[in-house]
């Protein structure tokens, strides 16, 4: 007896820039790694569209990359610590408000760099 299994596929379609999705993906696409390693899901990158393939939790996987667009579209660096912050945070009630952390700047060095916070709690 063969046993079959559904894949549950979700399609995004993004029509950013692509210095955009080089930021999301992250060099030879870690940070994308990250996110399939965190919710067992495939993400494929197919011109203007992302494709994300997954049993369980290809929802949130989703909200994570969404986030992502934005915090890359508003010009920051995508960083590994940012990527499992949000896996960490997707199913926190404050999740919707992730992409504000960098809107603040809690202080400024001595050159002129602004802090941001890493965290909402910051």
């Amino acid at each position: 007896m063969k046993e079959t299994i559904n894949l549950s596929e979700n399609r995004i379609q993004l029509e950013i820039r692509k210095e955009i999705i080089g930021n999301v993906f992250g060099k030879l696409d870690e940070n994308i790694r990250i996110i399939e390693r965190a919710f067992a899901v495939s993400i494929v990158n197919r011109g203007d569209s992302i494709i994300i393939t997954g049993v369980e939790h290809v929802l949130k996987a989703e909200k994570v990359l969404k986030k992502l667009v934005v915090f890359a579209e508003k010009g920051e660096l995508i960083t590994e610590q940012n990527v499992n912050y949000m896996i960490a945070s997707v199913e926190d009630v404050t999740f919707s408000e992730v992409e504000k952390i960098n809107d603040d700047h809690i202080c400024m060095t001595v050159t002129g760099k602004a802090l941001k916070p890493k965290t909402l709690g910051q």
